[in-house]
Formats: structure tokens, C-alpha cells, sequence
């Protein structure tokens, strides 16, 4: 019988407590050891919900002789440093999107992973989703030569500033505008020449955008989000 995978959660606030442990607690093969926040009232209070052993401020106080894996729900900076934390001591992550700052930063991590014997999985990405991946292959021809992509996407969450920034806006592009920016760049892979953006604030915390992605080979993507 294979042993249970030992399990760390990383960022104990809103995306882990709401989505990622529910979500866990329904899959079988892992066991919860360890609890990570630098504020403690929340690493022990997630302790407390999944029974785990340990509940710390910080990874470095963390024995990885009993940890397998680490779950990371934190904003982009402290979440690529985590990542690479663990990696570069042979612990896979899945860790929340954008899982780094930047390009530069995300490099750096995919180098370290080539170099390490873990595996790290960055978010959801809907791409990878059956109905999209039939629609992208349905599609091959007519993207073949210059073409237009027009893509949706539509979320009332977040509804206040969160992931350490300081607008709605911005904290909804970190959660929701990289899927919409992923999905144009998988469906329009081109290099981007021109990038408009149209914004309608409808009050600090509501708004609309439209965004125009220009491609070097003529193509159009719209994002509308």
C-alpha cells in the first residue's frame, strides 16, 4: 500500500481556506502535516481545520524529511521564492497563478525545476480544458493565416483589493485577466506588436475592459473582461 503524500499548505488566507482545501479534502493518497503563515492565527486556524501536526510562520521552521509536497496560495513575489524554496531541496508545488512577478522570475523557477528532482504545477489554466482543447484543434486551419479571436471572461471575484495590491483592478487581473491573456496567446501564438486597452470604472470596485492584442502576423486578439 502506498503511503499517504505529506502535504505542507503555504498562505492560509481566503483562496486556500475557500477553494484549495475543499477541494483537497475530497481527494484521497494525502495527508495535511503542516500549516505556513506569517500570521499565526491564521497557520493555526487552518490547523486546526485539517488536523495537521505543525503550524508554523515561516518554511524555514518546517523538517522537510516530513514533507513531500507544498500547497501555495500566496500573492506573486513571496509565491516564486517559496517555489524556489522548496524546489531546490527536492519538494514539489502546486502553487496558485501567477506563481511569480515576472517573465524573468518565472525563467529562473523553470530553470531551478530542470535542475531538481521535484515537479511544479502552476494553477488552473483553461487551456487544458477538454471543451477549449477541441475548440483549439477544430480551429488549427482557420488560425493557420491572419485570423481574429475574440475571448470573454466574466467574474465578480475579487470584489475588493487582495493579493497585496491596492485596487480591485489590479487584484482582479492577478486572479482572473491571466487566464483571458493565456488563452489569446495559446489561440493567437504570434508575437504581440500592440496592445490597447479600454477601461470603464464603473466605481473603485466594478469595472470593463476591452483589450486589443495586436500580432506581428496581422491577427487580432479581443479580450473583454
Amino acid at each position: 500500500m502506498t503511503d499517504p503524500i505529506r502535504l505542507a499548505l503555504v498562505g492560509c488566507g481566503r483562496q486556500m481556506g475557500q477553494n484549495l482545501v475543499p477541494f483537497l479534502q475530497r481527494l484521497e493518497g494525502h495527508r495535511i502535516v503542516a500549516c505556513v503563515d506569517d500570521v499565526p492565527t491564521l497557520a493555526r486556524a487552518m490547523q486546526a481545520r485539517t488536523g495537521a501536526a505543525h503550524a508554523v510562520a515561516d518554511v524555514r521552521e518546517l523538517d522537510l524529511d516530513g514533507v513531500d509536497a507544498a500547497v501555495i496560495a500566496v500573492p506573486p513575489q513571496p509565491s516564486s521564492m517559496l517555489t524556489r524554496y522548496f524546489v531546490e531541496r527536492g519538494i514539489s508545488c502546486f502553487v496558485e497563478k501567477p506563481g511569480g512577478e515576472s517573465t524573468a522570475v518565472l525563467d529562473a523557477l523553470c530553470q531551478a525545476e530542470q535542475q531538481s528532482a521535484a515537479h511544479v504545477q502552476v494553477g488552473f489554466n483553461f487551456r487544458y480544458a477538454e471543451a477549449l482543447q477541441q475548440l483549439h484543434g477544430l480551429t488549427h486551419l482557420t488560425r493557420a493565416t491572419p485570423s481574429t479571436a475574440s475571448i470573454g471572461f466574466f467574474s465578480r471575484h475579487p470584489e475588493t483589493p487582495q493579493w497585496g495590491v491596492d485596487s480591485t483592478v489590479e487584484a482582479w487581473i492577478h486572479q482572473n485577466g491571466v487566464h483571458a491573456i493565456d488563452l489569446a496567446r495559446w489561440f493567437q501564438p504570434a508575437a504581440v506588436s500592440k496592445i490597447d486597452v479600454h477601461l470603464i470604472l464603473r466605481d473603485p470596485d466594478h469595472f470593463f475592459a476591452t483589450i486589443l492584442l495586436r500580432h506581428a502576423d496581422g491577427s487580432l486578439s479581443v479580450l473583454r473582461v
